[in-house]
């Protein structure tokens, strides 16, 4: 994440600054009144939101100073700008979401899903493929299988896999601030059904429950329910069920963007319940969806041993089992890979606005340890916010109230922790044992050096992982690999050397694809409430 340069507008202090996106579980066509819009690409005039612009600019499109685009979110996921760090490795590639926007490593910016191969446990299962020599005598009768020492490394284009690559996610739609004031010219509260990130060890404001997936009455929560219905499952009376964000990821519900290629097939997210309280289903907000893989669109490379490239003809005898030469190509099958297919992530903890802040509330409203991201280049206050950029800061002073809520959960000892460090990673909801994230028990603290949280918890990372594809295997055409068998004399001394028929198969690694695995996504820079506003 970069640092605020003299020319970057600092946005007005407030609880929520203008620009901060959340997301949201509810219908966001009834928010424009309180002062938040639907994260969809729209086009405004500058002298329509002139708060917003400030915060935003071009980031995401339009002409500057009289047009500017809302961001899209809607199919995407959302990845920290990468900063000094390198974990976008295509961050050269980022492309504008709309005309006029962003590019590279700056706010805004988008990249489509890539599927990598390296260090994945893919392996190609290579039939009959030589694994000893013969030496023959020349002929003119049978074309046979040259013997090749050492390796050869075949590159080629996999076919097969799943529509995109994806993590496990849940669908929410993504909201901007667009005004410091509501329609009432009251300040611009958190929407009751806001779901914001939060770094701490336990959110303990009682406005914002834990997105575990538990069920609460209807009445006790009323406001809640008014917003989140039974999207998330219940059948409103007596019960509703908040979201269940552990171990997932979350998207923006695509709408009719068409980002994301398997919406209609979407599944609810209380499958166990009776018929009509499972939740939404399909391109709505509280569907979810497993992992996918898709296939990389950079070349893959499998190494062979004694793959032939070449061919001699020999007198077809009775005598030693061998190889025919072929020139044609066959489809080799890919199996293996990991227990998931996702990107390099780091947990926190989802929680769901329940209400408005009592009038007798003694801090601004919104919680220190919690986290927005912002699609521009504008910073909030920092008196308030500060990146999340895993700097180290003091346990005492301004920092207190912070430390109180995250400890070292992103490393430090003594009178010094760090900041949480989401440059170039995705956001996951730490799985807290519903079993989503696989790999959850070797998650890794996030500093080696300076330790911090690992395992199922919050603050620890994850690099990138690539699952086999659920709808159709991968493969890959391979030249040459032995398809029939012949016969030949043996000599004892000279002649050429030919490949022995090998009746079974042999797995030879694969490599190579894409840089890393993700999905399609867009940037914002994150930022951790420190400190309340007065």
């Amino acid at each position: 994440m970069t640092d605020v340069k003299p020319n970057k507008p600092t946005i007005a202090a407030d609880a929520i600054p203008v620009g901060a996106v959340l997301a949201y579980g509810g219908d966001p066509s009834k928010l424009a009144p309180q002062g938040w819009l639907l994260c969809d690409g729209s086009g405004h005039d500058v002298a329509e939101l002139p708060e917003l612009f400030k915060a935003i600019g071009t980031a995401n499109g339009g002409y500057p100073g009289q047009s500017f685009n809302l961001p899209n979110f809607q199919g995407y996921f959302l990845r920290g700008t990468a900063g000094a760090t390198v974990r976008d490795p295509d961050v050269k590639t980022r492309t504008a979401a709309q005309k006029g926007g962003n590019v590279e490593d700056r706010p805004g910016s988008v990249e489509s899903w890539a599927t990598s191969f390296v260090g994945q446990s893919f392996q190609g299962e290579a039939d009959h493929l030589p694994h000893r020599l013969h030496r023959a005598y020349e002929d003119f009768s049978e074309k046979l299988a040259h013997w090749e020492d050492g390796t050869l490394t075949w590159s080629g284009f996999v076919t097969g896999g799943d529509k995109e690559s994806r993590p496990v996610n849940a669908y929410v739609h993504f909201i901007i601030k667009a005004s410091s004031t509501d329609s009432r010219n009251n300040p611009t509260a958190i929407p009751t059904g806001a779901i914001l990130p939060f770094a701490g060890r336990v959110l303990t404001d009682t406005r914002f429950l834990s997105c575990n997936g538990n069920s609460h009455l209807a009445a006790s929560q009323p406001e809640l329910f008014a917003v989140l219905g039974k999207s998330f499952g219940g059948n409103g009376n007596p019960y509703f069920y908040v979201p269940d964000f552990r171990g997932r990821f979350l998207r923006g519900v695509s709408g009719s963007t068409g980002n994301d290629p398997d919406a209609t097939t979407r599944t609810a997210p209380q499958p166990t319940l009776p018929s009509g309280e499972c939740g939404s289903v399909g391109n709505l907000v509280g569907s979810v969806q497993d992992w996918a893989t898709g296939a990389p669109r950079n070349p893959i490379s499998l190494t062979f041993h004694h793959l032939p490239t070449g061919s001699k003809k020999a007198t077809n005898i009775r005598g030693q089992h061998v190889c025919k030469y072929t020139s044609k190509t066959t489809n080799v099958k890919l199996k293996g890979g990991n227990l998931e297919t996702r990107p390099g992530n780091v947990n926190v903890d989802w929680y769901v606005c329940g209400g408005p802040a009592s009038s007798t509330a003694t801090s601004d409203g919104f919680p220190i340890g919690a986290v927005v991201g912002f699609p521009g280049e504008a910073r909030p206050p920092s008196e308030y916010w500060a990146p999340c950029d895993g700097a180290g800061q003091a346990t005492t002073d301004a920092y207190a109230p912070l430390f109180a809520q995250i400890g070292y959960a992103n490393g430090g000892s003594g009178n010094v922790f760090y900041l949480p460090d989401y440059r170039g990673r995705f956001l996951r909801g730490t799985d807290h044992g519903a079993g989503r994230d696989p790999d959850a028990a070797q998650r890794l603290p996030p500093l080696e050096a300076a330790g911090g949280n690992f395992g199922d918890a919050v603050g620890s990372v994850q690099e990138f992982a690539t699952g086999a594809p659920r709808t159709s295997a991968f493969s890959i055409e391979v030249k040459n690999l032995p398809k029939d068998d012949s016969n030949t004399a043996d000599t004892v001394k000279g002649g050429f050397r030919v490949g022995e028929w090998n009746k079974g198969s042999k797995d030879v690694d694969a490599t190579s694809g894409d840089k890393e695995t993700r999905p399609i996504n867009i940037n914002v820079n994150y930022y951790i409430k420190y400190a309340s506003a007065p």
